[in-house]
């Protein structure tokens, strides 16, 4: 037979027998289970009948020594067993079914995750986009402040610069209107100090030009006075040079009709070569008329002055290369041959019978005068 607590469905054996209460209506329970059931109920949980810790009685037993199994602490023990091992399967399968569950909703979590993965990429290339354009809208607005600063600052000068040029080539009434417009004040007295400051650098760098302008006028005279002068050489140069000119035409045109004068038959040429002259007969004489030879005949005397330059008549003496010490030239002269001296010398041509029937020329120079 086997004693169950009819609370904890527990097999009563002799280890737990220590602890084992009876109720008033005789009902036999583990110590501890009964006093936990009436600490909620005040009945016996067999019998419900009346019954409270007061009339709860402990049981105390004889035991001996026994080498016996007990079936029923096995028994406790197997069932023991067989609930956990069904609390365990049934934890299990729960288990299961969360993991499941989880793998399911890690799925979903991590397509979510994804998602929102590439929304926060997205969401950074905006912000950096944001950044950049922050920036560049940062930019563009202090570009704004200063210009608007140099804007006030430009529209002051550009007033003050319109009153300045208002006060310089404007009439005396509108100069007077300009300074009435200022009232009294530190302000007044430094815009009016400006105006003055500025006319002050104004008429400054208006003597500054002009003195420039006439250092330039100077420089430029300087400069005018000495093109002229070479501008006068240069034109003396010509007038030079188109003389020279003139002189080599002249001399070329001489020596062009020397030329033609050379290229023309002389008869007078071909007796002067020819001896004794074929054309004309010796005469014949008798002894007595014929002059001996030791007498010479009357010589013939020719003076060459073509070359000799006229005295100049003028005070002033001609300078080199003019046309008065340029030698003449006559028609039939040989101009290759070389230039005789110009000094005062002068050659005799004498011309006579040879004694053999002809003539012959004897050219005697002359001595120099001392």
């Amino acid at each position: 037979m086997k004693l169950i607590c009819s609370i904890c469905m527990d097999i009563i054996d002799h280890f737990n027998i220590g602890t084992l209460t009876a109720a008033s209506c005789g009902h036999v329970f583990h110590e501890g289970c009964l006093l936990k059931w009436l600490s909620s109920n005040k009945t016996c949980p067999t019998c419900r009948k009346p019954s409270n810790k007061k009339h709860v009685i402990k049981l105390y037993f004889d035991t001996g020594e026994t080498d016996d199994v007990d079936l029923g602490r096995l028994q406790n023990k197997l069932s023991a067993a067989e609930a956990k091992i069904q609390s365990i399967s049934m934890e299990k399968s729960k288990l299961v079914q969360d993991l499941q569950t989880c793998k399911s909703l890690v799925v979903v979590q991590e397509n979510e995750a994804v998602k929102y993965k590439a929304k926060y990429m997205e969401a950074l290339g905006q912000v950096s986009t944001a950044k950049m354009q922050c920036k560049t809208l940062q930019k563009e607005v202090a570009e704004k402040r200063a210009l608007a600063v140099q804007l006030d600052a430009l529209q002051t000068q550009v007033t003050t610069f319109e009153n300045v040029k208002t006060i310089v080539d404007g009439t005396t009434k509108e100069a007077e209107d300009i300074l009435n417009t200022y009232g009294e004040g530190y302000g007044t007295l430094k815009q009016l100090s400006t105006y003055c400051v500025m006319l002050k650098r104004e008429l400054q760098a208006a003597n500054d030009s002009r003195a420039q302008l006439r250092q330039q006028v100077g420089e430029l005279r300087k400069e005018t006075m000495v093109k002229a002068s070479r501008l006068m050489e240069k034109e003396a140069s010509i007038k030079k040079w188109q003389a020279e000119a003139i002189r080599c035409k002249d001399l070329l045109s001489a020596m062009e009709a020397s030329l033609e004068s050379r290229e023309k038959p002389v008869p007078h040429d071909k007796f002067l070569v020819e001896s004794p002259a074929p054309q004309k007969r010796p005469r014949l004489t008798s002894p007595e008329e014929t002059p001996s030879p030791h007498v010479q005949s009357p010589a013939l005397r020719v003076s060459t002055n073509a070359w000799r330059p006229k005295p100049s008549t003028s005070a002033v003496q001609d300078r080199p290369g003019s046309p008065s010490l340029t030698p003449r030239f006559v028609v039939g002269t040989n101009y290759f041959k070389p230039k005789p001296s110009t000094d005062t010398f002068q050659s005799a041509i004498r011309t006579g019978y040879n004694g053999l029937g002809g003539h012959t020329k004897h050219i005697i120079p002359s001595r120099k005068k001392k």
